[in-house]
């Protein structure tokens, strides 16, 4: 139990992280958590978006590249509309004269509409449609690659049933787990998970 000297200080830890946190835990039956497993576990969120926010870009960058300009996209939409340039039909032209094989990545690049998700199969990844063995490969494998985690695992007692739920967010509602911003398509609403 903590205690305040006054009622500024109390005030005061009202508007923190740790106190809001623990309100949320009290509200779904949980105890508290002391300071220091708070700060672990704020440690650990953080360390996750900055991972997200380099392996997982680059991850995607890396399949938007077109091998005969020798150059990369961050997006589909970037990589589709070089393949429609003038200087892109050119240089395939020149390639064809010279007899060279022409092979791009389109095979590399996320289809617009994924034939299995998350809502169908909870052991198919949020992010990119990636398959795993089971709920939880899947789950160390979005933690591995996207830095998604569920904060409280030994608290979810129904994990298929939480995938199921993200899967209708970001497939059926397009909308970010995250952020709860709203998109498109579930493979735009994806792209921007990966992105942030």
């Amino acid at each position: 139990m903590l205690s305040f000297e006054d009622n500024e200080a109390l005030r005061a830890h009202y508007k923190t992280h740790i106190h809001q946190y623990n309100t949320k835990r009290k509200i779904v039956g949980l105890p508290a958590v002391r300071p220091e497993e708070f700060e672990t576990i704020r440690k650990k969120v953080e360390a996750n978006k900055t991972f997200t926010g380099s392996k997982a870009r680059k991850k995607e960058s890396d399949q938007y590249f077109c091998k005969i300009c020798n150059k990369k996209f961050k997006s589909k939409a970037a990589y589709e509309n070089h393949l429609n340039s003038k200087k892109h039909k050119q240089k395939v032209k020149e390639h064809k004269e010279k007899g060279l094989t022409i092979t791009e990545n389109v095979s590399e690049a996320p289809s617009a509409v994924p034939a299995i998700t998350t809502l169908d199969d909870q052991t198919v990844c949020l992010f990119s449609n990636h398959k795993s063995e089971t709920i939880e490969d899947n789950l160390k494998y979005m933690e591995n690659n996207y830095g998604f985690f569920i904060i409280e695992a030994k608290s979810c007692v129904n994990k298929k049933g939480l995938l199921k739920y993200l899967g209708r967010l970001v497939h059926k509602k397009f909308k970010c787990i995250t952020c709860d911003k709203t998109f498109k398509s579930g493979r735009d609403t994806q792209n921007h998970m990966i992105d942030t």
